[in-house]
């Protein structure tokens, strides 16, 4: 029952524009708006704004449309006075050596990790990868909670076990 709205940067794209908002896919070139918010917007169907300013973005977003949530995709360059940054990794992301981009998914160090309110970790098995899992964030200084979910055809569910979430 939530109206989210995302917010990029739109890196890649070629286009100058402030900002521009994707709400249909029809003929839209993710050269014109960046691979990443063309991405965003076929994996959840939810606007996307583009803007070379976040605050500028968020802004015209506020105008633009009728949201509840923003979703802002910076990774970890900028912060907003109380926000809640959740971090999305996978069991892959824990793997060693760690992979930076364009060979993994990584942009940054692990220790941005300090930063976020909460990881979410999909696709975990069992209890003794829950508590590697643990125990690698807190080697990254993280000390927030974390939650286990996987994917279902309805959307991201948590593990029945007791898992979702520290106390």
């Amino acid at each position: 029952g939530h109206r989210p709205a995302i917010v990029t940067m739109g890196y890649g794209r070629r286009s100058s524009g402030d900002a521009c908002i994707l709400e249909a896919a029809g003929g839209v070139l993710a050269e014109s708006v960046g691979d990443e918010a063309a991405e965003l917007w076929l994996a959840t169907q939810c606007p996307v704004h583009v803007g070379r300013e976040p605050a500028n973005a968020i802004d015209q977003l506020d105008r633009a449309i009728d949201h509840d949530w923003v979703i802002f995709d910076d990774g970890v360059s900028r912060a907003w006075q109380g926000e809640k940054r959740v971090v999305a990794l996978s069991d892959s992301d824990f793997e060693r050596p760690l992979r930076y981009l364009p060979f993994g998914r990584w942009r940054t160090t692990p220790a941005s990790l300090k930063s976020a309110s909460y990881v979410a970790i999909t696709s975990l098995s069992d209890a003794p990868a829950a508590n590697a899992h643990r125990e690698r964030l807190q080697e990254w200084g993280f000390s927030g909670q974390v939650g286990w979910f996987s994917y279902r055809l309805e959307g991201i569910q948590p593990y029945p076990d007791g898992l979702s979430s520290d106390p």
